[in-house]
């Protein structure tokens, strides 16, 4: 607006020819001022830095805003391979549980539990059952039967044998841990037993394949020189060769 005024005025001045001084001009311009004064006309020069600082402002709220985007859209990206991994972790839990689930053997480690008969039985009967389950290599079936004679028939002589077969079954499940503590209770429960020393025998086997050679190889030779006529001698023989 005082840009407008003083223009005007110049072109007055020279239009009417007359000489205005430099004193003249300033008055001119205070008068021009004094205007805009009263009629509430801001100076060119105020209106001209606040629009600068006004929009120096909005680019500094704007950067502001822009930085704020930035982060939150860090934090989201971080949550989301938070929540991947999460749902990656509990894909690989579900898998193995199935897996396991699906792979996990029938518990044969304990018999049903059986009522002692009241009627007298023929324990043999039993024994052969066993026996025949065992050549059949329907091991757990045959640990059942076994069980009924051990936890039934303890004073039997076919208890002993009975125990020994357990093991047996266990050996031939490959389960040499169990194996080796049923083939143990032979030893402690049935020392008369007619498989007391193949029992002890088994004992070594069991070390073996468990990869203790030396408990296996000090069985062997235990049994050597305490049973030198044991009639697998040739076979404790043949592994203490082998260790």
């Amino acid at each position: 607006m005082k840009a407008r005024i003083l223009i005007l005025l110049t072109a007055i001045v020279i239009l009417s020819g007359c000489a205005v001084t430099l004193t003249e001009f300033e008055d001119l311009q205070g008068r021009v001022e004094k205007l805009e004064n009263q009629t509430g006309v801001e100076p060119y020069s105020k209106v001209d830095n606040t629009k600068e600082e006004q929009l120096a402002d909005l680019q500094r709220q704007n950067q502001l805003i822009l930085s704020q985007m930035q982060a939150i859209n860090k934090r989201l990206e971080i949550t989301e391979n938070m929540l991947y991994d999460i749902e990656s972790k509990q894909v690989i839990v579900e898998a193995v549980t199935e897996t396991a689930i699906v792979e996990k053997e029938p518990e044969i480690t304990k018999a049903p539990a059986v009522d002692k008969p009241t009627e007298v039985v023929n324990v043999s009967e039993y024994y052969n059952e066993g026996r025949r389950l065992y050549e059949k290599q329907d091991y757990p079936g045959a640990i059942r039967i076994f069980k009924i004679i051990i936890d039934n028939y303890a004073n039997d002589t076919l208890a002993g044998p009975a125990q020994y077969w357990t093991g047996e079954c266990y050996y031939g499940l490959a389960d040499f841990s169990a194996a080796k503590n049923e083939f143990e209770k032979v030893i402690t429960n049935y020392p008369s037993s007619t498989k007391f020393i193949d029992a002890q025998f088994k004992v070594a086997l069991c070390y073996l394949n468990l990869n203790q050679k030396a408990k296996a190889k000090s069985e062997l030779n235990r049994i050597k020189k305490e049973y030198p006529k044991y009639e697998n001698m040739d076979k404790v023989d043949s592994y203490l060769n082998r260790i």
